[in-house]
């Protein structure tokens, strides 16, 4: 059972990540160009992993905690999404 952590809208945007908690995959929905940049930080507000994505992001990696994924599409357009990783 997948359960949908975060939902961002904007007048014709509509973002979803899921599942949270998580302890290996991160799957982006709604991404209309295919293609984003993501930073990951930990509650303290240090970068923990960067890079690119098109449809997910592997966390298994991370160690236990909160986090905070940042998705940035072209220039201008950031979303934030909170992240319970087991």
């Amino acid at each position: 059972m997948d359960l949908v952590s975060s939902i961002y809208e904007t007048h014709k945007t509509k973002i979803v990540t899921f599942p949270n908690p998580t302890s290996d995959i991160v799957t982006i929905k709604g991404i209309t160009n295919g293609i984003f940049s993501y930073r990951i930080f930990d509650i303290q507000g240090k970068i923990i992993k960067k890079g690119d994505g098109s449809s997910s992001i592997d966390v298994s990696a991370l160690p236990s905690g909160l986090y905070v994924i940042q998705l940035q599409f072209g220039a201008a357009k950031i979303y934030s999404f909170k992240l319970d990783k087991i």
